[in-house]
């Protein structure tokens, strides 16, 4: 265990002095999928080997000439998105270690918006992902990106509820803020949904979310007519 902690906060570590290298760089844009892709076997046959824990035929499929960012399936991953999801005595570093290597893009964006970051918080709360996370950071992995469903990888490592890749994060997004760095642009749609959020809670007389503070409970939505008013909440023991 005292290992695998010195090992992510090497790796953090790294990551913080790339942040600092790249100072005002702001980050990299996301290439959407390629319009008109031909579906050629030797890509689909890199696809489905990043599923599996096998280094060796990525490889070979990559040294035949297979394009590394390429998207495949119903919801259009990369590579690189399906292998931080593997599991096995090499996996998922080798395989993540290797599609990187070949130029795999951090921030590609599949069908729903989700980039291999946000996949990544959707797996086990263990060592080897949470190392993964920090390896995504290092290579450049955008932590502000917001998917069609205006989350962040913070927001779905938060609701996974694993506090270990949720530190990691905070730390990179703390990073980010001292360096100066620009964060990705929020989706229209996600705008749209927050400017109708300010509005409903304004009509309702309650405090902009932001105005919130942390262990702070909103005031409660005020009944509707006719209902009656509820009663405060108990006090904590000994208050």
């Amino acid at each position: 265990m005292a290992r695998r902690h010195q090992r992510l906060s090497a790796a953090l570590g790294a990551f913080l002095l790339l942040a600092a290298l790249t100072a005002g760089c702001g980050p990299s844009p996301d290439p959407p999928p390629p319009p008109g892709l031909v579906d050629s076997s030797l890509e689909m046959a890199l696809w489905k080997a990043a599923q599996a824990c096998d280094p060796p035929t990525l490889r070979n499929l990559l040294s035949a000439g297979a394009q590394v960012n390429t998207w495949k399936g119903p919801a259009k991953t990369t590579p690189l998105m399906e292998a931080v999801r593997t599991y096995g005595e090499a996996c998922p570093r080798q395989n993540v270690e290797i599609l990187l290597a070949a130029g795999a893009l951090p921030n590609a964006r599949d069908l729903l918006g989700n980039t291999a970051l946000h996949y990544l918080q959707r797996t086990e709360c263990i060592g080897i992902y949470q190392e993964m996370v920090v390896l995504l950071l290092a290579s450049g992995a955008d932590p502000t990106i917001h998917n069609k469903d205006c989350q962040t990888p913070m927001m779905v490592a938060t609701k996974q509820g694993c506090q270990e890749k949720v530190a990691i994060l905070a730390e990179a997004l703390r990073a980010r803020n001292a360096q100066g760095l620009t964060p990705s642009p929020k989706p229209e749609e996600c705008l749209k949904k927050e400017r109708e959020e300010r509005e409903k809670r304004k009509a309702l007389g309650l405090p902009p979310v932001d105005e919130v503070q942390p262990g702070e409970f909103p005031p409660a939505e005020p009944p509707a007519p006719g209902q009656p008013q509820a009663a405060p909440p108990a006090s904590p023991p000994g208050q």
